[in-house]
C-alpha cells in the first residue's frame, strides 16, 4: 500500500480507525463503505505505513547531514 498525505497524516497523528473513516468521509465526501474499506487498508498496514515514514525521516536527516558535511549547506 502505498502511503498518501493524508494517510500519512493519520499515521503520524494515531488516529483511531474510527476517526480515519469519519474523517475520510468528511474531508473526501466518500460513501461509507469506501470510507470503512480504507480505514480497514490503513489499520491492515499500520506497521508498515509506519515504518515507511521514518525511513522517509530518516533518509531526508541523512541527506542534511551529508550536506552539511560537503559544506554545501553552511552559511
Amino acid at each position: 500500500m502505498r502511503s498518501t498525505g493524508l494517510v500519512d497524516f493519520y499515521i503520524r497523528s494515531r488516529y483511531t480507525i474510527d476517526i480515519i473513516k469519519k474523517d475520510l468521509a468528511y474531508e473526501t465526501g466518500l460513501k461509507e463503505e469506501l470510507c470503512e474499506s480504507m480505514a480497514g487498508m490503513i489499520k491492515e498496514n499500520y506497521q508498515t505505513l509506519q515504518m515507511g515514514l521514518i525511513m522517509s525521516y530518516l533518509r531526508k536527516k541523512f541527506d542534511e547531514d551529508e550536506e552539511d558535511c560537503n559544506g554545501k549547506n553552511k552559511n
